[in-house]
């Protein structure tokens, strides 16, 4: 089994969400309305001077900003491991779920449905093994 993804990076860190979540992607230059970068959404801050994509997610909500490169990669199953308990319940970054280690190196996996939950005010729930 294999999961398609969107990497990107936030403060040199690499994360991604699940592709079938992404409607497109934008060049910051271009308009795709008012742009939140996924740093704020998840606790980091924002990375300056880097390139600049936007997201617009299927959920919904605000447009992403995010930084490039931004790709689409495949990743196996056995690549993807939860959260232990122990770093779960200690995680300060919003809407991490899951831990992938492909061969390119290691990527966060975020749950689109518990950043844009923050960025609407939501509360954020820490992920759950």
């Amino acid at each position: 089994m294999e999961i398609e993804v969107v990497c990107f990076t936030a403060s040199r860190a690499r994360f991604a969400v699940e592709a079938s979540q992404v409607r497109t992607m934008l060049a910051a230059d271009q308009d795709g309305g008012d742009a939140v970068p996924i740093e704020g959404l998840i606790g980091l801050p924002v990375s300056a001077g880097e390139l600049r994509h936007r997201l617009i997610l299927k959920a919904g909500g605000p447009c992403v900003e995010v930084s490039g490169p931004v790709s689409l990669e495949t990743l196996a199953a056995a690549q993807i491991h939860p959260l232990p308990r122990l770093v779960a319940a200690r995680m300060s970054l919003a809407g991490v779920r899951a831990l992938a280690l492909p061969p390119s190196g290691p990527v966060l996996i975020l749950d689109v449905n518990m950043v844009i939950g923050g960025a609407a005010g939501t509360a954020r729930m820490p992920p759950t093994v």
